[in-house]
């Protein structure tokens, strides 16, 4: 068993695979989940080895898990057995098989982690077991409360495939909800019927904070008082009304989380926290006076030093502020970048990490701060 991936506080103690580890639900996720959809009875549908349907345990009276793999059954009784759980009854079979689809009636919601591949060079509906839309069709015939886990990398024109209407069903409207865990892209999961809050939402965990069109309470740009010379004195934050991207020496960049602009609410961010924001290939930043400090940012950066991008230049800067590792924070390909970097160590004999930027011709020299809320 692989111990590279921690998912479950009683890990150790449990019939896992390695499959099973690199494939399960994180515990925070499923916890945040269960409490979301917490009901009477709930049908925990592709439930492969079971860690949604202990979360579940906690806080449904029953839980129904059915999956259509009979050793992942198995492991997940198991385990189940392990962890004391007995409300949950298993049950292996195809979920669109009818005797299968008879047991979710009386169910007050129904929750599907379907299967997909490995990789593809695109996550498409189509590729999912089983075909959600015949799920969708059959299912929301007993309720329309149904949240389904899809890809999270999967395309807005894949997901809104979903939204037309299944023979006499009505058109589809679901929310769709990100969830973010420690600092990177984790789940997306789609609400159905009295199961959607709203349109698009963002989830943080661990710290269940929410970013959604119309969330009023989001994170605050004014950190705690500074204890130590990583952080500065709060200060007006820049907006894009009251001025242009001009870097200076002790300004901020920080790092957005991508799964707000996946969840296309980058906007809406930074109209609660100010700063301007920067896009430099696959990372997007706000440039700030003071740290945003937020789980929605995953770094943040003291701006050092600013140059023309001239090797030159880089170098002296970096010897004066005592450098001897650069980080290279910028598009450089996999094959030259420890070149590129090599070339400027060589030159350094100093003490401190620091990260190097291009931002249009100018080099960008940082230190990374702690964010304090992640």
């Amino acid at each position: 068993m692989t111990k590279e991936k921690q998912i479950h506080s009683n890990q150790d103690s449990l019939n896992l695979t390695e499959e099973d580890i690199r494939w399960g639900t994180p515990e925070a996720v499923a916890n945040y989940r269960a409490k979301r959809l917490s009901c009477n009875t709930i049908v925990d549908l592709c439930c492969a080895s079971g860690f949604q349907s202990f979360a579940f345990a906690k806080t449904c009276k029953k839980v129904i898990a059915i999956d259509l793999d009979p050793q992942k059954i198995a492991r997940a009784k198991e385990n189940a057995k392990t962890l004391n759980i007995k409300n949950i009854e298993f049950h292996v079979g195809d979920v669109l098989e009818p005797h299968i689809i008879k047991l979710a009636i009386g169910a007050d919601i129904i929750f599907c982690d379907p299967e997909r591949l490995e990789s593809e060079p695109k996550r498409t509906i189509d590729t999912i077991i089983p075909n959600i839309k015949e799920l969708l069709e059959e299912y929301q015939k007993i309720t329309q409360n149904i949240a389904i886990e899809l890809p999270p990398l999967l395309e807005q024109d894949e997901i809104n495939t979903l939204r037309p209407n299944f023979k006499n069903l009505k058109p589809q409207s679901f929310e769709k909800e990100y969830i973010t865990y420690q600092g990177r892209t984790n789940r997306l999961t789609l609400y159905f019927g009295s199961l959607q809050h709203t349109t698009t939402k963002v989830v943080a965990l661990p710290s269940t904070e929410e970013l959604s069109p119309n969330n009023k309470k989001l994170a605050t740009t004014n950190p705690p008082q500074a204890t130590n010379q990583n952080t500065v004195p709060s200060q007006p934050t820049l907006t894009q009304q009251n001025s242009k991207t001009t870097l200076e020496v002790e300004t901020f960049l920080c790092e957005i989380d991508p799964t707000l602009e996946r969840a296309n609410l980058l906007s809406e961010f930074q109209q609660k926290v100010g700063g301007t924001i920067i896009a430099q290939k696959k990372n997007i930043y706000l440039h700030a006076i003071s740290p945003i400090y937020s789980p929605f940012i995953t770094n943040i950066y003291r701006i050092l030093n600013i140059s023309e991008f001239k090797i030159g230049e880089i170098v002296k800067a970096l010897k004066l502020l005592d450098a001897k590792q650069v980080t290279l924070r910028f598009h450089v390909s996999p094959q030259k970048y420890w070149n590129e970097r090599s070339r400027l160590e060589k030159q350094l004999s100093g003490e401190k990490s620091l990260q190097l930027f291009k931002i249009g011709t100018q080099a960008i020299i940082t230190e990374k701060i702690e964010n304090i809320k992640q």
